[in-house]
């Protein structure tokens, strides 16, 4: 299982804010967050609302390396400014969630590993930007803690053109819609038609091998679109983390919520703008 392996590469483990002493059971946790991409309320409902980022904050991360692109260029957009293994780089973690190619985002960003915290600082201005938060920036960023609403809000502003130039915006968009067939489990799995569907899942375990696994897709596009996210935590325990039945487990649970998600209807938007 690719992401299993991504994730015992990437991160030590550590105990979460949901972590509990070996012998406690526990029913399956799940939260979801629903919003309208041109405005209106985050519709949050749920047991599980807050947990860390892991690889769902690739594409924050991805749009502030694209908006430092841009600044330190003096260009309109990131897109014409950066090198053609920078953008190999975007490519592969959002299409793979490959965790090298993101780091070396961060360092790029960064200036060297000996400046983390520019790095952390123009990751955290791009989640305000979205008026997120507040979040705590880690250097390990896909430990980063955040909560489902903040995740959706950013990808709500995100598909709205609120962060980023509408070229830039357009080709992460369209990236994330080629993410590999291997994790395209969640809400890709439910949506009916040639509706589009541009997303990115995080996941990765607790001190005690429970797995959270969360998505966040932008589903259609034009006035309809809305952006979905699901956060979940199995009662399952990992033997190991090589063992993915949790992780798998974490997966059902998203795709059974994401399908009444995909279906409920939103409340009227009433004028409410994401960008103001």
């Amino acid at each position: 299982m690719i992401g299993i392996a991504l994730a015992a590469s990437w991160f030590v483990l550590k105990p979460t804010s949901s972590a509990e002493p070996a012998r406690k059971t526990r029913p399956d946790r799940v939260g979801v967050a629903v919003a309208a991409v041109h405005g209106g309320p985050i519709e949050a409902s749920g047991t599980l609302r807050e947990g860390q980022a892991w690889s769902a904050i690739k594409v924050p991360l991805a749009a502030a390396f694209l908006d430092a692109r841009a600044k330190a260029a003096g260009s309109t957009d990131g897109i014409s400014a950066i090198t053609a293994r920078e953008r190999g780089w975007l490519r592969r973690a959002l299409t793979r969630s490959d965790n090298e190619a993101a780091s070396k985002l961060f360092w790029r960003m960064a200036g060297g590993r000996a400046h983390p915290k520019l790095g952390q600082a123009k990751l955290q201005a791009m989640l305000d930007r979205a008026g997120v938060g507040p979040i705590d920036v880690r250097v390990q960023f896909g430990t980063t803690v955040w909560g489902i609403e903040d995740a959706v809000r950013f990808y709500q502003r995100l598909a709205a053109g609120c962060l980023l130039s509408e070229r830039d915006t357009s080709w992460l968009i369209e990236i994330m819609s080629r993410v590999q067939a291997s994790e395209r489990w969640g809400v890709p799995e439910v949506v009916l038609g040639s509706t589009a569907v541009a997303f990115k899942g995080g996941w990765g375990p607790d001190s005690h091998y429970r797995w959270l696994v969360e998505q966040i897709a932008i589903v259609g596009r034009g006035d309809d679109a809305k952006v979905i996210g699901v956060m979940a935590q199995s009662a399952r325990r990992a033997r190991s983390l090589t063992d993915s039945s949790a992780f798998d487990a974490g997966t059902r649970l998203v795709k059974r919520h994401a399908a009444r998600a995909v279906q409920r209807p939103l409340q009227p938007t009433g004028g409410a703008q994401p960008c103001a």
